[in-house]
This record gives structure tokens, sequence and C-alpha cells, in this order.
């Protein structure tokens, strides 16, 4: 500042030095103003002051508005609360696996059910079905259609010695072929004999039919009768024994296609062909061999008509 002052003397005194050596050169010159010699002195010296000292910066106005509303701005920013950040999504949680089903185990193999036997106990026209469908796998029928017919129980006795009677079955029927069963019991002599129990079929006439019997004996019989002339045909022994005086059997008997099978206790024991076979009643035979005689009682008597 001290340098800048001394500068602005300096320039003041040499103005005067000039001023006064002009005045002294020569004598015609007219007198200086002094007063204006001094104002423009001292405008020079101003004029040196202000050309000593730096230029003031001018200041731009815009650029200042600018930046008091950027400032402004960022005040305001920085007041308000930051937006709230979503927060990080979070895994969903492990949903446990679905259990799986455990691998279906084969079922264990069940054996076949078991055909009835011939000389099954169970009665009624699905046991019967049931049979006949077993008979026709056998091939012991060539035919299973046919028709369920449960037939009446039986009971009679025969004394008459060497002679056979015979009644037809209730309800009354007439067929060629076809398989009949049943319970019979018997009473009568202690001693075996060919009295026995059975089925008459084929009966045409009161002299034309046919008869079956299973004796006390362990033989089945089978006659056959033409015009009054009976001769006895084709026999089987049963494998084992009965009781002769009070005894029991399951007894079947088939007639299919001119074929006799006869079955005593679900065992075959009797199988021929007799071409006189004909469509006839069907019926009871008592086989009477001793003069005591013989009971015999027929019941669950199942008959399965073969179309």
């Amino acid at each position: 500042m001290k340098k800048k002052q001394t500068i602005a003397w300096f320039i003041l005194i040499a103005s005067l030095v000039f001023v006064l050596a002009c005045g002294s050169g020569a004598a015609a010159t007219p007198t200086p103003n002094l007063e204006a010699t001094m104002g423009a002195a001292i405008a020079m010296t101003k004029a040196a002051q202000q050309a000593a000292q730096p230029a003031q910066p001018q200041v731009d106005v815009q650029a200042t508005v600018d930046a008091q509303v950027q400032l402004t701005m960022a005040a305001q920013q920085a007041a308000q609360p930051a937006p709230e950040q979503p927060a990080p999504e979070q895994p969903a949680p492990e949903q446990p696996a679905p259990e799986q089903p455990a691998p279906e185990q084969p079922a264990p193999e069940q054996p076949a059910p078991e055909q009835p036997a011939a000389d099954s106990s169970d009665t009624g026209e699905a046991a019967m079905a049931a049979l006949i469908e077993e008979l026709y796998t056998n091939r012991t029928i060539t035919i299973k259609e046919g028709e369920y017919i449960k037939l009446d129980d039986f009971n009679n006795s025969v004394y008459k010695n060497l002679t056979h009677e015979k009644w037809n079955a209730s309800p009354r029927v007439q067929t060629s072929d076809f398989v009949i069963r049943a319970d019979v019991a018997w009473r009568g002599d202690a001693n075996p004999s060919a009295s026995g129990c059975g089925f008459m079929y084929s009966g045409l006439a009161l002299d034309d039919y046919h008869i079956s019997i299973i004796s006390t004996e362990g033989i089945v019989h089978t006659y056959r009768s033409r015009g009054g002339v009976v001769i006895e045909m084709k026999g089987g022994e049963y494998s084992r024994s009965l009781s002769s005086s009070s005894g029991s059997a399951k007894i079947m008997l088939i007639v299919d296609d001119k074929q006799i099978k006869f079955f005593v206790n679900g065992e075959e024991v009797v199988r021929f062909k007799d071409s006189y076979l004909n469509q006839g009643n069907i019926g009871y035979a008592i086989n009477s061999y001793t003069p005591k005689g013989i009971n015999c009682q027929f019941t669950n008597v199942e008959m399965w008509k073969i179309y």
C-alpha cells in the first residue's frame, strides 16, 4: 500500500516541476491558471492511483443467482429424508419337497380261488353256476349254458326184495342233458348189498327209463329199462367204504351228449356212453336187494338243465 502512495506523490511532484519549468521559459508566455493546473494534477494523480490499484473483478450476477439456486436446492434435498430403499428381497424359505408316496408294492400273488369240487357242500344258484363252470373248463360237460332248478327234498323206503322203485322229482322236469346232485342218507340192512339210493332219468314212459344208484356196498349200479326189460349196464366201485346200515354220501349224476357220469363224494366212479339216452322225466330211485328193505333221504337237491 505504501508503495502505491509513493508512486502517487512522485507523479504529483513531477507534474508540479513540469509546470514550473514551463512558466520560467519565456516572459511573453501568459501566466498559467494555477487552479486548473492543480485540478489536472489531482485528476492525473487519481488516475495514476486507480491505474496502480488492481482491477476489481466484475461480478457475474447470473452465475451468482444460479449458484444460490443450486445451494438452496441442495439444502432442501439434504433436509428431505432419504427415500426408503426397498428391503432386499429375501429368498423364499425353502419348502420341504412334497413327500413322495412310497412306491406301490405289488400285491402278493394270491392263489387262484379253488373251484368248487364236484362234492362241494355249497348250495344255491351261484354255487351251482361255479360248479358248472368248473365242469365245462375240465371238459366234463360240452355245454355250460343252462337253467338252475331247485328240487324238493325227498324221503321214501322200499321193502321188497330184488326190486327198485322210482318217482318223479318235484317240480317235474323233463330234459335229456343235465347235472343233478344231492346229499343222500340211508338206513338199511347191516349186510352190504346192491340196495342203494340214486336218480331216475330218461323216463319217457312207465317201462322206459334209466336209473343209477350208489349201493351200501360202495358200487355204482346203472340199469336201463326198455319195454319192461331191465338190464344192468356198466358199473363202477367207489374207492372208499360206506356204512351199510346207516350211511351218507354226496352224489352227482351228469348226462351230457349221450354220456353218463356218476360221482360219489367228488370222485368220478362211472363214465360211459349209451345211445338209448333220450329226453325224459327226472326223479329219484331206490334199489332194495334185501328182505329188510332200505330207506333213502334226499336233501339239498339241485339241478342244472343244460340247453
